[in-house]
């Protein structure tokens, strides 16, 4: 026993190798930390406001979930000066952190060590990894607090301490507090669902999950007293719907709707070009000012448009208005834009954001995404640079069978780990074996589902960026897909 723990220990200790001297070398290549979201990300607040009005500005953000932005706000508050190298060592650390707890969760799910070193160390190595590691933006948090949670509840349903639940559902609270795809509702799915199948712990679960409950409930109550909508990103919906249904139009079927009076020109040049948004209402409308800066101010301090102020909130749902009338009209637009948003979906991420690394470590970008290289080479090397992060571009993305067939063979692998999966924990369940395993799969496999549903059927850009807060569980899917096949390989040869 004291033996196998002693080589585990030296696969830990090869993992942050790999990582530390991974990130020495991607640094020495040129890879910077990238803190300039900090200027003109529509999620951040300004800057001014975070350093000298942090705790009212928080209090009255209701365009985006808090957490990220108050994370941003006491970092700059601690560290004025030096904040770019804070963030830097802090995302560093998550990322040791989100390797080590991958590995970890693989041993758990009884994968072989070897196979979860060698997964572990190409995810840590990644280029997806890198660009998001080195970047100040909520995706790579959110990533890291979804791999730990689950890790958290398979330790919760091992061990049964107080302690451990109640790291599960800050963890699962802080993903709803950073994230608005992640809503209330989702954080009380995980509960009634452990509420259910946990009989004897079912006081236990109540009594751990209450306060992360709360402070969650807290939020949205709060939001809803400020602008009647139960959420916590409140101008942000209207638009992402209105995308979906007006997006990929041609210019004589958005003619069409402007005559039928079902959509305004205003909407469709707005929704066109984020920095736009509630132009036309502003330029007729004053609205009373509230005395607080981030609800009053129209445009942050750097000249980008303050989301948290009403004048979006109102264009918002003048948008989801006008677009609920085209998709009852002809929903056949809305799937026109869901058929490119599952396309999407299976790319390597991210590719919506300008990346300042991007060009850094674009060689190994394209040889590490060796299934999307001849893709990349057809399209003049700007697939990651042009087509897919220029979403007007995507139509006129070039394809051949070659590359046909390796997408198909990337987004059908992916599937292919889904359905392994539920019928890993079917089996399982009905043989009363593994029931920890079992409902760590389940997590894992209904986040992948319900966050999948929620990216594409409401967004049509973006959304192979949300699926990267799924690519260690998919990771780990296909760790006993691997393991399976290798189990079996072996005890066929012991049996011949």
């Amino acid at each position: 026993m004291q033996e196998n723990n002693k080589n585990i220990w030296r696969h830990f200790i090869f993992i942050i190798f790999a990582f530390l001297v991974s990130r020495t070398v991607f640094y020495l290549l040129g890879v910077r930390f990238d803190s300039q979201p900090l200027y003109f990300y529509l999620q951040i607040i300004d800057p001014n406001l975070l350093k000298t009005d942090l705790i009212r500005s928080i209090a009255y953000l209701h365009s985006q979930p808090p957490l990220f932005n108050l994370f941003i706000g006491v970092v700059l508050k601690l560290f004025a000066n030096s904040y770019t190298y804070v963030f830097h060592v802090l995302y560093m650390f998550l990322g040791l952190m989100f390797s080590v707890s991958i590995f970890l969760l693989m041993l758990r799910l009884n994968i072989n060590k070897w196979i979860a070193t060698v997964l572990t160390t190409l995810f840590v190595v990644s280029p997806q990894v890198i660009l998001y590691e080195n970047i100040l933006f909520y995706s790579y948090p959110t990533a890291v607090f979804l791999l730990i949670s689950a890790l958290l509840l398979n330790q919760f349903l091992t061990e049964r301490k107080d302690s451990t639940g109640f790291a599960f559902f800050i963890s699962i609270m802080c993903i709803v507090l950073l994230r608005s795809s992640f809503h209330l509702f989702w954080f009380l799915l995980i509960v009634l669902v452990l509420f259910k199948l946990l009989k004897k712990e079912r006081l236990k679960i109540i009594k751990l999950a209450l306060l992360p409950f709360l402070i969650v409930l807290l939020v949205y109550g709060k939001n809803y007293l400020l602008t009647g909508s139960f959420t916590t990103s409140s101008t942000w919906f209207g638009f992402q719907f209105a995308t979906m249904n007006l997006y990929c139009l041609s210019n004589e079927e958005a003619n069409d709707l402007v005559k039928e009076g079902k959509v305004s020109i205003s909407t469709f040049n707005e929704v066109a070009n984020l920095y736009s948004i509630g132009s036309e209402l502003n330029s007729r409308v004053e609205l009373k000012r509230a005395g607080v800066p981030v609800i009053d101010n129209l445009k942050n301090s750097n000249g980008t448009p303050n989301f948290n102020n009403y004048i979006y909130l109102i264009s918002s749902r003048k948008y989801l208005k006008e677009a609920l009338e085209v998709f009852k009209g002809d929903p056949e637009y809305y799937f026109r834009s869901l058929k490119r948003a599952c396309i999407l979906y299976f790319f390597p991420g991210p590719t919506d954001t300008p990346f300042v690394n991007r060009a850094v470590i674009k060689g190994y970008e394209d040889l590490f995404n060796w299934n999307f290289t001849h893709l990349n080479k057809i399209n003049d090397g700007k697939l990651y640079s042009y087509y897919l992060w220029a979403s007007s571009e995507f139509k006129n993305l070039k394809w051949d069978r070659l590359s046909i067939a390796l997408y198909s063979l990337t987004a059908g692998l992916l599937m292919l780990l889904i359905g392994f999966s539920v019928w890993l924990i079917i089996w399982y369940w009905a043989r009363k074996q593994d029931i920890i395993s079992s409902l760590t799969l389940a997590f894992i496999v209904g986040n992948i589902f319900y966050l999948t549903i929620i990216s594409n059927v409401f967004s049509s850009f973006g959304n192979n960026r949300y699926r990267f807060a799924l690519d260690a569980f998919y990771l780990i899917l296909f760790g006993l897909l691997i393991n399976g096949i290798t189990q079996r390989f072996i005890k066929n040869n012991n049996d011949s």
